[in-house]
């Protein structure tokens, strides 16, 4: 089948865009003949091959077609950047057998819905979401306007998937009636797993340099407790720049910070830390959790959203900065570490192969 596969941000290469390159990777395997739609990278350039280089994928005869420049600005980007470029996407897919969205961030703009969609961020599809009495009729009109675009998207889509129960429970939310299962996203457990270990120390995080992140709570902790912390920031617009410039203005001596690190570099300083620190709200799952529990990291995590699926364990988990400050110590000296081998098995789950599988099995029932 000609099957085209719509990733909005392709050059960000997060988590979601390495979900991209394994889709794309195990239905190229499988013989389809696969196109990656995507916007143009606001500056520089973007091909196949970095996706190959990035994630170690086989994309051999992938093909790129790529939408207008895309540009940012402050801390969000335009919205009517967005849906035009989704509405070019939309159109392009026209000649194809099906249409993929996998790009995570859904306006639902579409002439023709997707024949298979995965949801990461499910907070897009409220709208609007400020205070009532800041709201003018036209704003009201729109809102209406966009959640019946969303219970469209929601109800009749032919496959949904989103990438936690957490998530799950928030497009439900939205739409009772939407039939939305859970795919866990891939996780390369291989790749990230030590062949010996060696001497490990500190604190090691690595996040893009978003405001939801909270990193700064990073900060202030190395500062109470004054232990080393490595903070490994992906930025790529201008505005994740303008907030690791921020968290450097602020961040105490004992922080060292790694921007935009390969991934040989990011599984070096796992495989040399001993605790792995997540402190963002609201986290809809944690691909970055799941590698550092499979590079041998104890994890301490903020109890809420889908973290609580990667870390069962409520002694790993923290709601309050007392509790934070006391498991980070407390796994420092070891005294979690009889709970990583339980870890070790549960993370088998999000494995890259049963990802691959399970997506490739639906693509051939549509």
């Amino acid at each position: 089948m000609r099957i085209a596969v719509f990733s909005r941000f392709a050059y960000q290469m997060g988590g979601a865009e390495f979900l991209t390159g394994s889709a794309l990777e195990c239905l190229r395997k499988a013989g389809h003949d696969v196109t990656l739609l995507t916007f143009s990278p606001p500056s520089g350039s973007f091909c196949i091959h970095d996706f190959e280089y990035a994630f170690g994928k086989s994309l051999n005869g992938v093909k790129v077609m790529f939408a207008g420049s895309h540009k940012t600005g402050g801390l969000a980007y335009s919205a009517v950047n967005r849906a035009m470029g989704e509405l070019w996407a939309n159109l392009a897919s026209q000649s194809f057998d099906l249409f993929v969205d996998v790009s995570g961030v859904i306006v639902p703009v579409y002439l023709k819905l997707p024949d298979l969609a995965y949801i990461h961020y499910p907070f897009v599809l409220r709208y609007p979401s400020r205070d009532a009495d800041q709201l003018t009729p036209s704003k009201l009109f729109l809102g209406r306007a966009y959640r019946i675009a969303v219970s469209r998207f929601l109800k009749n889509t032919k496959r949904l998937f989103c990438n936690s129960y957490y998530t799950r429970s928030i497009v439900t939310s939205i739409e009772a009636d939407a039939d939305v299962k859970v795919l866990y996203p891939p996780v390369p457990l291989r790749q990230f797993t030590p062949e010996s270990e060696t001497e490990r120390i500190g604190v090691a995080s690595a996040s893009r340099c978003v405001p939801f992140k909270n990193l700064e709570e990073h900060l202030f902790l190395a500062k109470r407790l004054k232990i080393p912390l490595t903070l490994i920031c992906v930025a790529k617009r201008p505005a994740e720049f303008q907030y690791l410039g921020h968290l450097k203005q602020i961040a105490p001596s004992n922080v060292k910070f790694i921007v935009n690190a390969s991934r040989e570099d990011v599984k070096r300083v796992l495989w040399r830390s001993r605790v792995y620190l997540s402190t963002a709200w609201r986290e809809q799952f944690g691909i970055a959790i799941v590698e550092a529990i499979a590079g041998g990291c104890v994890p301490v995590v903020r109890d809420d959203g889908g973290p609580k699926e990667i870390v069962r364990f409520p002694e790993l988990r923290f709601r309050t900065q007392d509790e934070l400050d006391s498991k980070v110590l407390a796994a420092l000296t070891g005294d979690y570490d009889h709970i990583r081998p339980e870890l070790q098995w549960h993370i088998q789950k999000f494995d890259e192969p049963q990802f691959q599988e399970s997506f490739l099995r639906t693509i051939e029932t549509l």
